[in-house]
Parts: C-alpha cells; sequence; structure tokens
C-alpha cells in the first residue's frame, strides 16, 4: 500500500488518470497473498534463497571493559547472508554464558551459535529467576540489580525484543572475578526488594515477598559439535587406511585401525598452534590411551623442515606427508583450519573433529 500511496501522490488528482496509473503497474495482482505475488516475489525468497533485505548481515558485538564493544561478527559466524528475522540470546546450554539462536525467514533455516568465546580469566556469572504474586506471575517488566565492587548492573526482565522473538525467562549476570553479588529486584509498579548477597555459579528464584533468594538445579549439557569448515567427513564416517608418505619419501598404506583409538593430526611447520601442540600429542601418545598419527600439511618438498622439527622435539608418535589429492578427498584446504585433530574409534569411524589446538584434558 505504501508503493501505491508513492504512485497516487506522483500524479494529477485526476482519479480516472490514478486508476490507469494504479492499472499499468498491476498493483492489484500484486498483492501479497495473490497467486501473482507468491509465484513471482516469494518464489525468489524460498525457492531460489534470495533475500528480502539485500543480504543484509547480522551483526554481533561483545562487551569489554568500560563503554567499549567488540565486533564478532565474522568470527562468531553470526553474520550469515540469510535473510533474518529474529534473534533470541540465552544459555541454551546452561554452562554461564550467552548463546544466540537465529531464525532466517527462507528455507526455514535455524541457526543456533554457541558460545566459545573462550574469554581469559575466570568468567564467574549468576543466573535470576523471578516469581512475582502480584500481576503477571513471571513479574515481566521487573527490574533486577547486582551489586559487586562499587558498581550495579541492571536488567528488565521483557518478554521480547525483537521481530516474533522470545526472549528467556532467566536474566544472566557477569561477574568477572568477583565471588559473590548483592541481589535486589524492583517488581512492577512497586517497591524494591532486597535478596541480600549470593554467591556467584548460583541460579537463584527470587520470589516475591520471601526475603531471601531460593536455589534451583543446573541442567548443562553439551552441544553436539558442529564439523569444522572444510572438513568432508561426518561424524560415523569410517576412514581405515592412508595412502600417506614417510619423511624419506617412500609410499606407506598407514592402517587407522587396531586395539585403541586414532587421533589423526593435521598440522604445519609454518603453524604456530601447530607447533604448540605437539607436546601434548606426544604426551597422549605415551599415555597409551590413543594412537597418535600425525600428518603435515606442508608440501612434500618441505619434508626436510619436518625432519627437522621432528627430531628437534623427538615426536614419539609417526610423522607422515599427504598429497594434495589424497588430502583434498578428506579436506578442503582452501577453507580448512588447521591444527585438526581427528578422533577415530578403534574401527576406524569419526567420533569428533577438533579444530584448533586442543588443551589438556579437552579428550
Amino acid at each position: 500500500m505504501y508503493w501505491r500511496h508513492v504512485l497516487a501522490s506522483s500524479i494529477a488528482d485526476d482519479g480516472d488518470d490514478e486508476q490507469k496509473v494504479i492499472q499499468s503497474a498491476n498493483i492489484k495482482t500484486e498483492r501479497p497473498g495473490s497467486d501473482r505475488y507468491q509465484a513471482n516475489h516469494m518464489a525468489l525468497i524460498f525457492e531460489q534463497g534470495l533475500s528480502f533485505s539485500g543480504f543484509e548481515r547480522n551483526k554481533t558485538f561483545i562487551g569489554q571493559d568500560g563503554m567499549r564493544y567488540q565486533d564478532v561478527s565474522d568470527v562468531c559466524g553470526a553474520d550469515t547472508d540469510a535473510d533474518c528475522r529474529a534473534s533470541v540470546v540465552a544459555d541454551f546450554d546452561d554452562d554461564g554464558d550467552p548463546d544466540l539462536f537465529v531464525n532466517a525467514i527462507q528455507r526455514e533455516q535455524h541457526m543456533l551459535f554457541r558460545n566459545d568465546a573462550g574469554v581469559p580469566g575466570p568468567n564467574k556469572f549468576l543466573k535470576v529467576k523471578l516469581r512475582a504474586v502480584e500481576g503477571h506471575p513471571d513479574a515481566i517488566g521487573a527490574i533486577v540489580k547486582v551489586g559487586r565492587g562499587g558498581r550495579v548492573q541492571a536488567q528488565v526482565l521483557s518478554s521480547g525484543s525483537g521481530f516474533e522473538s522470545q526472549n528467556s525467562l532467566e536474566l544472566l549476570f557477569g561477574l568477572a572475578a568477583d565471588t559473590e553479588a548483592r541481589v535486589s529486584v524492583r517488581w512492577p509498579g512497586r517497591s524494591e526488594e532486597d535478596f541480600g548477597v549470593v554467591k556467584a555459579g548460583g541460579r537463584y528464584l527470587l520470589v516475591e515477598n520471601a526475603g531471601e533468594p531460593a536455589t534451583y538445579p543446573a541442567q548443562t549439557f553439551r552441544f553436539k559439535d558442529p564439523a569444522p569448515p572444510g572438513f568432508r567427513l561426518a561424524i560415523g564416517d569410517r576412514l581405515e587406511s592412508l595412502a600417506l608418505r614417510q619423511l624419506d619419501g617412500s609410499a606407506k598404506q598407514v592402517s587407522l585401525t587396531g586395539e585403541k583409538p586414532v587421533l589423526l593430526n593435521f598440522w604445519a611447520t609454518t603453524c604456530a598452534s601447530c607447533v604448540a601442540e605437539l607436546p601434548l600429542l606426544g604426551k597422549l601418545h605415551d599415555e597409551g590411551k590413543y594412537r597418535v598419527v600425525a600428518v603435515s600439511l606442508d608440501p612434500v618438498e618441505s619434508a626436510p623442515a619436518v625432519e627437522r622439527l621432528r627430531a628437534k622435539l623427538s615426536f614419539p608418535f609417526p610423522v607422515y606427508l599427504i598429497n594434495d589429492k589424497q588430502a583434498g578427498k578428506l579436506l578442503d584446504l582452501g577453507r580448512v583450519g588447521i591444527p585438526l585433530s581427528v578422533l577415530l574409534s578403534p574401527d576406524g569411524r569419526v567420533q569428533r573433529a577438533l579444530q584448533g589446538r586442543i588443551r589438556e584434558g579437552e579428550l
């Protein structure tokens, strides 16, 4: 109707002329819901994946010290070119940090982004749920204040803040290194109630007029790890052996099955994180729980550099090279990030794929 208004206002006030313009523009048959509209406009979105908004990217920011925010849209993956219409921020896996759920209009795409920011520090948190005795039982509109270290954080409990989205009724507060905080609630249209000092890491139910907090249990779980970008295999696929090259240039068919799980590690001498990870891989291999097979993605002609590093660090596991054709069956070399470790069951089935440097206790 806005388009009709613009057309009508751009011509003379003559009603007949207006009708002629409207008819020539075919506005009536293009109205949302008509067969022509569904066949033309909506097909571009739902059948061909085109976007209402011209592929405008989503923006995601993470708070820094003070009043600064860092744009993390690219690294978190939320800047998809899908035509997004709603987002919900909540701690879906109950691990103390906010995750992001995004809905896209075309092709019924739903994207859940797990928070793996890994910000250095203790990263303590506090969770709060409310229950009112007057008005709405969920206390929509209440203001929760958390005081710590001379500072006060405040959040309003709202039922929605975006297009067709519903916020979580659980409020999450970051406490950094503080081990406790003072909590109060200003109930909607009523006075403020002090619930005293609570410990960090807790989940507290604040009931109006109770005067003190109750606790509720954690419900933590781990999301299924997504496949790393560029990894061509899926969880459950079988990889019984690989045609590799030894550092002396000879070919070898390396078995990836046996009595124990295999940790297949892709790395390169030019990758600092890869080199820093190698001592831990050696420890895992020596402990005997896993058999480590290291495959360097360095060019075959770089075998002397790989050998020098192997001799310097005294790897207790075998190190091989792989040609691009063989590597291309497993990895999209233009997209994959290294180090990349693939955990295989004793019968050679892919169990996990971990991109980035493995940390102590991660497996």
